[in-house]
């Protein structure tokens, strides 16, 4: 059956990361598994290969060919379900830890919880009891849902995130906390399902994320102790903390945790509320353009290096603010700034005189300072008429590398 991943099998190489969808990755190792958890149907217990592959980009490190839907399934299907009183008793002392550093960096007011790979609800049970909390809980398996409703009171969905239609749901924005412990590591594209968790947290409210951590000593992972078959993905903190980022969630903690049965990586993190998010993205809208402005600057800087003096058409809002910018580059004496705006001629812009073009006899070397294409396309074909032997240059040109004046 096919996992839903436009890989290409017929390639030693997959396609691209799950995480990040970067399209660069390689070969990290292959480890050799007993399908001990009867994750095919075969007779007996046999041996497969698994082969791993890292982003360059992000460091995940994740499984290529994964298994597919039908093993994974029987994989779930073969795994006990806890009996809730004895696994509670078990897990007593790891639920603590995460109930302690749950309340340590959110307080634990009252609201609405999420637990996405919820199985029994043992967790959802103990966050209800000790805290009030309103939960609900998500997970694949029918028989651990039906458990959590029967055995914990739990009110749960039987799904995949991702399949889930959250708006129809009424889940889209609806939590102050989403939980998901130990589930995402068992997903074939992690990316999207975070897109979708994010999606469950109201703006302002909180994330807890944990999965195995990659950054245990590599000895120990050397021997296969700490990687299973159907663990189809490990995360390293750094690559998954900038992926949060890109969904608007601000990591506020995190701390790694290797005194349980494997070493973990949880992560604490913070959805940004819309002021702060339009505060945010305006900010990177801004820091965006800013830099475009300090490239042009770069580019202008150059060329009042290498000529004696040096022509710019165009006395707009760009070149403004590349001038105030870079206020070095106010240089009266080497500029020679043109504009066909008669309501501009004769004034000035930042100490620079502005001229009409049939004013100017001369020029070394002409810049066209606008950043809008069309503009910079109408003012090439009037400098090519009026100076049609002078180099120019395009401040903005889209397609110039950033070593380059790209000299028409």
């Amino acid at each position: 059956m096919d996992t839903g991943l436009s890989y290409n099998r017929g390639m030693q190489q997959p396609d691209y990361c799950p995480l990040c969808r970067f399209d660069r990755t390689r070969f990290v190792d292959s480890v050799r598994n007993l399908d001990a958890h009867c994750v095919t149907d075969a007779p007996d217990l046999v041996e497969t290969h698994s082969c791993y592959f890292v982003c360059e980009q992000c460091g995940t490190v994740f499984q290529y060919p994964p298994p597919t839907f039908d093993e994974m399934a029987n994989y779930f299907k073969n795994t006990k379900v806890s009996d809730s009183a004895i696994f509670l008793d078990v897990k007593k002392d790891l639920f603590q830890q995460r109930l302690g550093f749950l309340k340590t960096h959110i307080g634990l007011a009252s609201g609405r919880v999420v637990e996405v790979g919820c199985r029994e609800g043992n967790f959802l049970k103990l966050l209800k009891d000790t805290y009030g909390y309103d939960v609900f809980g998500i997970d694949p398996s029918e028989h651990a849902t039906q458990m959590a409703r029967s055995v914990n009171n739990i009110d749960t969905k039987t799904a995949t995130l991702e399949s889930l239609d959250l708006k129809a749901e009424g889940l889209y924005q609806a939590f102050d906390l989403a939980y998901v412990m130990h589930a995402m590591e068992y997903v074939y594209e992690p990316g999207p399902f975070l897109t979708q968790l994010v999606q469950l947290i109201k703006p302002g409210g909180y994330l807890y994320l944990e999965v195995p951590y990659l950054g245990y000593p590599y000895e120990t992972l050397i021997c296969g102790k700490y990687i299973f078959r159907q663990q189809l993905s490990h995360f390293l903190g750094s690559g998954l903390g900038l992926f949060l980022k890109s969904l608007g969630i601000t990591v506020t903690e995190t701390l790694i945790d290797t005194g349980h049965a494997y070493p973990s990586f949880q992560v604490m993190g913070r959805k940004l509320s819309y002021a702060e998010l339009g505060e945010s993205l305006f900010r990177q809208e801004l820091n965006h353009m800013n830099a475009r402005y300090i490239e042009a600057g770069q580019k202008l800087s150059q060329l009042l290096t290498d000529y004696s003096q040096v022509a710019l058409w165009g006395a707009g809002y760009d070149l403004h603010r590349v001038l105030t910018l870079m206020p070095s580059l106010i240089q009266p004496d080497k500029l020679v700034l043109i504009d066909e705006n008669p309501n501009k001629q004769g004034k000035q812009l930042c100490g620079i005189p502005i001229h009409a073009s049939v004013s100017v006899t001369t020029a070394k070397i002409l810049a066209i300072t606008p950043s809008a294409e069309a503009l910079r396309q109408d003012i090439l074909k009037d400098v090519q008429q009026r100076f049609p032997n002078v180099p120019v240059v395009e401040l903005f040109a889209e397609s110039e590398k950033k070593d380059t004046l790209n000299i028409v």
